[in-house]
């Protein structure tokens, strides 16, 4: 979490703050933050699946009580997946957990049709390990 005192040093250390856009990329630099490049690929997703903001997405759908599938514009096969728990704006989910893998195996009836190498494949749960609709973020790391 990135607030406080390590937000208030970040901040004294910047001293005034230059107009904008040059302050964003200084911050996001000084923070230790990335910046979302233009063909990153990213997804936040509310409990429902509607994609509330992302990149490169095609679209996200919710299969059943904590299953979500999630379709980018691109090949995400060789990619690093990366999802946490979180909603999408300034309140918190509840705790749970959260796994994720490619979207495979064509012929299994309600989970198809699909785009090959595409989807990213996630299932939430509530603390004791039940099925449990949460909002997450997602990101692929390719290169």
């Amino acid at each position: 979490m990135f607030g406080g005192d390590a937000l208030r040093a970040v901040i004294a250390k910047l001293g005034p703050l230059p107009p904008l856009p040059d302050a964003y990329h200084e911050l996001t630099a000084l923070a230790g933050c990335a910046e979302l490049r233009p063909d990153a690929i990213a997804a936040v997703v509310e409990r429902d699946a509607s994609l509330v903001r992302g990149r490169n997405v095609l679209r996200t759908r919710k299969l059943g009580t904590g299953i979500y599938e999630v379709f980018f514009t691109g090949d995400v096969s060789n990619g690093a997946f990366v999802a946490t728990i979180g909603r999408p704006g300034i309140a918190t989910e509840p705790p749970g957990e959260i796994t994720m893998a490619l979207r495979c195996c064509p012929g299994l009836g309600l989970f198809e049709p699909f785009e090959g190498n595409k989807g990213v494949w996630i299932q939430t749960f509530d603390s004791a390990g039940k099925p449990s609709d949460r909002s997450f973020h997602l990101i692929v790391l390719t290169h």
